[in-house]
Order: C-alpha cells, then sequence, then structure tokens
C-alpha cells in the first residue's frame, strides 16, 4: 500500500502544479498580477497538459478522459466504491484531474459558467466530498471544498451534492455549515 500512496501523492502533487500554472495563466489574461504569462497556454502546453491528464485518467481509473467525462457523479462514485465504501484516494485524485480538466477549458476561453466546465466542477466537488466522508484526512480538503463552492453556484447543485455538503459538514465538525447546506 505505501507504493501505491506515493503514486498517488506524486500524481496530485503534478496536478497541483499544472492546475497552479493554469490559474496563473487564467488570472494573467483577466489582468491578475503576473502579466509576464498573461494569456491562453499554447498548443504545445494544451497538448502536453492533455497527454499527462490522459496517463493519469488511464493509470488510477483504468478508463480514458473521455469516458469519465461522460459519467455523472454517483456512477463515478460507484465505480470507485465496493462493498459500499468509496476509495476516498481514487476520488480525491478524480477530483482533482476533473477539476484540472475544467480549469483547461478556462484557461483555453471557455466561461466559466459554460455547462461543460460545471459539470465538471460540480462532479470534482462531489467527489472530493466522498473523500472527505471516507475520512481521507487530507489536511486541503476543507480548502478544496471552499474552492468548489465558490464556482460551482448553490442553483445548480444537485440534490445528492447538498445531501453530501450536510454530512461534510457533520465529518468536519462544521455544523453550522452542515445546517446551512440542509437548509439550502
Amino acid at each position: 500500500m505505501p507504493l501505491r500512496d506515493e503514486l498517488i501523492q506524486r500524481a496530485i502533487e503534478q496536478l497541483a502544479a499544472s492546475f497552479a500554472r493554469l490559474l496563473t495563466r487564467t488570472a494573467g489574461a483577466h489582468g491578475g498580477a503576473l502579466e509576464s504569462e498573461a494569456g491562453t497556454l499554447t498548443a504545445g502546453e494544451v497538448e502536453a497538459l492533455r497527454e499527462q491528464l490522459d496517463r493519469l485518467y488511464k493509470t488510477f481509473m483504468g478508463s480514458s478522459s473521455q469516458l469519465v467525462l461522460r459519467l455523472g457523479s454517483d456512477d463515478l462514485i460507484k465505480v470507485l466504491g465496493s462493498a459500499g465504501f468509496v476509495d476516498g484516494e481514487r476520488a480525491y485524485l478524480l477530483s482533482s484531474l476533473l477539476e484540472t480538466e475544467a480549469q483547461l477549458l478556462v484557461s483555453q476561453g471557455a466561461n466559466a459558467d459554460d455547462d461543460t466546465v460545471l459539470a465538471m466542477r460540480t462532479r470534482a466537488l462531489d467527489l472530493v466530498l466522498e473523500a472527505g466522508l471516507a475520512a481521507l484526512g487530507e489536511p486541503e480538503l476543507p480548502s478544496r471544498v471552499a474552492r468548489l463552492l465558490d464556482v460551482v453556484p448553490g442553483g445548480v447543485r444537485p440534490p445528492s451534492t447538498w445531501e453530501r455538503l450536510v454530512w461534510f459538514g457533520f465529518e468536519t465538525g462544521d455544523f453550522g455549515a452542515a445546517e446551512n447546506a440542509l437548509y439550502a
């Protein structure tokens, strides 16, 4: 198991670096502080990132990104689960993949409120919540949930996401957030 954990940790670190680069590019393109990297990604950068994402999908999900992107949150959670338990590490990794994929679309010029981007981010939110419910223990989990909540408007969240938010609030001891999700 430690070898698998190390592989997943390296994959998450690679995704974090790619995600940070995408955020920097997007912020620069919209008048952010880092103007030297402003603009969209070059075709070579997009292709390299796309290859990295596809490789990670195949390695950790055993499937292509096209198939994963066609599945909804509940179907993905069923794929990640066995005997009623969700593999928190794989859910966390898949959440990172989907969030990076959505940010790649935004950095290529898609609107943040585009249906495809919102669908990816909603699935990423659902999966990171499932990782939290599986008691994964990642210290950055609450900040990732907060970041995704900021980009997934409440009006597009399905009832299952609200339910996961309730249980995540209970799991993390944030009973106020759990109550807010329950009433929303």
